[in-house]
């Protein structure tokens, strides 16, 4: 999980404000466009809240199961925008605040790995998972492989995976 803050900011917003969303974990969501605003804000404000990683290891750990990849923290009703408005959102900090992170790659998905759109000798790799114990203190993560005694410290650049808005309509995408 990642602390996300950031600012939903309408081009002509100057002002803005600091406010706190605190993640329900039974909240996550796989879409916006058809569900209702967990908070209103205002343009301008700096919304400071939480997320988990992109295969709910987190959210699983505390008792929750994700209905599927990239769990969502939101949305967010940006109060007075309307569709067709341009919004700017800039990501004021990105910060871990977990002790260990997650990777995954199995049949069809992951770096050197055969699909239909992708095809290579061999056959599909194994479900592999991993887990990278986080050090905050050195902002690493360490990586153990499955295979052999290699490990290596890799350092922290946090980002988000998916950001999105809520369509007119109800759409999902």
């Amino acid at each position: 999980p990642a602390l996300l803050v950031w600012a939903a900011v309408p081009v002509q917003s100057q002002t803005s404000s600091t406010v706190h969303y605190e993640l329900k974990m039974n909240e996550l969501k796989t879409v916006y466009g058809p569900l209702p605003p967990v908070m209103h804000v205002k343009p301008g404000d700096i919304i400071d809240t939480t997320t988990v990683d992109a295969d709910g290891k987190a959210a699983e750990a505390a008792g929750f199961k994700v209905n599927g990849p990239n769990p969502l923290t939101g949305p967010f009703y940006i109060d007075g925008a309307e569709p067709g408005d341009l919004l700017k959102i800039k990501f004021v900090a990105i910060d871990v605040n977990a002790k260990e992170g997650f990777g995954s790659a199995g049949p069809g998905f992951g770096a050197l790995n055969s699909s239909k759109y992708t095809p290579v000798l061999g056959g599909p790799i194994p479900k592999l998972e991993w887990t990278y114990p986080i050090d905050e203190s050195t902002h690493t993560a360490t990586f153990h492989a499955k295979d052999s005694g290699f490990s290596v410290k890799i350092p922290l650049h946090p980002f988000l995976g998916c950001v999105g808005v809520a369509p007119a309509e109800g759409e999902t995408r």
